[in-house]
């Protein structure tokens, strides 16, 4: 009687789709693990079936994306990654974008309105917040900064510890080939160090100069990226990949359902997974951090690996 259907019926509501279309529709950046994981976990999360294009790293496909897009006719696109993000944003503009796992989104995009989304970075308050929770007798922490790309977050940071009575020393670094200095400017007692999401500091290369002295000043590195744990840091927390799926699967609801993408904006994610290196802790005398954060998990909703 109606022609075609208008609805689409998903659990947790009624998701008004566009005439014929499908509710979602998901760009994927490229075929790696943390991607799978948040598709996946949308798809599981959402229902139905939302159609996939993967670009496989490929910006030439894009153009086959919005075709396919526009032959589809989703009321929301749902974009995983930076690739997919960038590009769907300049080239669909009447379809409302829902995106994740995307290491600092470009502020005049994040600005624009025209997106909402989960970021892949968890506030650095919050990475102090938990460093001091689970680590104890904590009284300094030192971190290098790049004023040009962590302006926010060093500020973040200074506050939260000045509510919770700590010291920071902080050097700033403007170059990954600065790091020598920039450490060796670390000047003042630390009783932890860490680093910030911030490309100039989170590399190969200032990382393993990291390593080396936190080792020499036997203190822990809590950092944002299972990766570095894997390399012999003590402590990451960072976002889960399945979580971020979720998130986004219910911010793409609201949106579906109507609700303004100026008023979702871009969220920081809700499930986290907290690493740490067992060995490294033997060998920094924290016995107790893996009961330390068991029950900081208990009431964080976070996973816990180890290594």
């Amino acid at each position: 009687m109606w022609g075609k259907i208008l609805t689409t019926l998903l659990i947790g509501g009624l998701l008004i789709a566009r005439e014929g279309g499908p509710a979602f529709y998901i760009v994927q950046s490229d075929d790696i693990g943390p991607y799978n994981k948040a598709v996946t976990s949308f798809k599981v999360s959402c229902g139905g079936e939302s159609p996939v294009f993967n670009l496989k790293g490929n910006r030439g496909d894009v153009d086959k994306a919005v075709s396919h897009i526009r032959e589809t006719s989703p009321s929301v696109l749902v974009t995983v990654g930076k690739l997919a993000t960038i590009a769907l944003a300049q080239k669909v503009k009447d379809i409302p974008l829902v995106f994740g796992l995307v290491l600092n989104p470009p502020e005049e995009l994040v600005k624009s309105g025209r997106v909402a989304g989960v970021s892949l970075t968890i506030p650095v308050g919050r990475q102090l917040e938990t460093l001091l929770d689970i680590i104890p007798n904590v009284k300094a922490v030192g971190t290098l900064y790049n004023p040009k790309k962590s302006r926010n977050e060093i500020k973040e940071l200074f506050r939260i510890a000045r509510e919770r009575g700590v010291k920071v020393v902080a050097s700033r670094i403007d170059e990954p080939d600065d790091a020598p200095r920039a450490i060796r400017a670390l000047v003042g007692e630390m009783d932890a160090f860490l680093l910030l999401p911030d490309p100039t500091v989170a590399n190969k290369k200032v990382f393993f100069q990291l390593l080396t002295f936190v080792a020499q000043k036997k203190i822990p590195l809590w950092t944002p990226s299972r990766a570095f744990v894997e390399a012999g840091a003590l402590v990451s927390l960072a976002p889960s990949y399945e979580g971020i799926g979720e998130q986004l699967c219910r911010i793409a609801k609201k949106v579906a359902q109507g609700t303004p993408l100026s008023e979702i904006g871009v969220q920081s994610p809700d499930v986290f997974e907290l690493t740490f290196n067992l060995k490294t802790a033997e060998q920094l005398n924290l016995n107790t951090l893996p009961l330390a954060a068991a029950k900081y998990c208990v009431k964080a909703r976070c996973k816990i690996n180890v290594f």
